[in-house]
């Protein structure tokens, strides 16, 4: 995969490129939106330069009352399931969509209108 963003390579059998490419690629691109009928962010398939998606899956990411947000895709449920097992050696839970979502939340500029996370969250919900 071009453009330093993360995927699996089968000939290395690791993981390649970089998480934060892949977070400015969503930023870049606008594949953050939020779904104000279902109350759920959303990210959107990434487009490579060659026009075809970098994946076809639009993943949901939603308040979690315990670890912040929730994705659904495949790397926040295996670390949430890893967390369940062992929360002291895995005290934390996250993937590139949130991670992304954050910088799109600070970005509009939300969070420093409301100073405070919470009301900043319930007032992007309310528009």
């Amino acid at each position: 995969m071009e453009n330093g963003i993360i995927f699996y390579s089968a000939h290395a059998r690791a993981l390649c490129g970089s998480t934060e490419g892949k977070i400015k690629a969503i930023l870049a691109q606008g594949c953050i939106e939020y779904d104000k009928e279902r109350k759920v962010f959303l990210c959107k398939p990434i487009m490579q330069p060659n026009g075809k998606p970098y994946n076809k899956t639009q993943y949901e990411m939603q308040r979690h009352k315990i670890l912040g947000w929730s994705c659904s895709c495949q790397g926040w449920q295996s670390k949430h399931k890893k967390h369940l097992e062992d929360p002291i050696k895995y005290p934390s839970v996250g993937c590139s969509h949130v991670a992304a979502l954050w910088e799109h939340i600070k970005r509009q500029h939300i969070v420093k209108r409301e100073n405070n996370v919470t009301q900043a969250l319930m007032t992007m919900f309310m528009e």
